[in-house]
């Protein structure tokens, strides 16, 4: 599930959760879904990027966004709170930051901090091992 969240001209996609059933799995629908809503975030609402939230421990989550160009930009504290015998989990922020010509500087940097993230993005990164590839 996804929705566009954002205000005036400063629009953003976000997916709220995205699951596959277990037999549906590793045939591409998640890839499917999360272009879509890229594709919509981007076309209709001219936004800058689609954002998401993911529990630190969840790595196969996170390698399958990083492998579609999303990239950890902070973590948030005990985003999941614990129930009443759980321990409250953090989670990662991660990003897909659209540009002209639809190309996605998240696809050639690691993003070290985003101020402001939900209206004009300024931000500070680091190239991953000194290269654009």
């Amino acid at each position: 599930m996804g929705k566009a969240e954002g205000a005036a001209k400063e629009w953003h996609g976000h997916v709220t959760a995205l699951t596959v059933a277990p037999s549906y799995r590793r045939l591409g629908l998640a890839k499917i879904m999360m272009d879509e809503l890229e594709r919509v975030s981007q076309d209709v609402y001219d936004g800058y990027f689609v954002d998401l939230f993911v529990r630190v421990s969840n790595l196969l989550a996170i390698g399958m966004y990083r492998g579609m160009g999303y990239s950890v930009y902070r973590r948030v504290v005990e985003y999941y709170s614990g129930g009443a015998d759980e321990i409250a989990e953090d989670a990662f922020g991660m990003c897909f930051f659209f540009l002209s010509l639809s190309l996605s500087l998240s696809r050639y940097c690691d993003i070290d901090e985003i101020i402001s993230p939900y209206f004009f993005l300024v931000f500070v990164w680091k190239t991953r091992e000194q290269n654009l590839v």
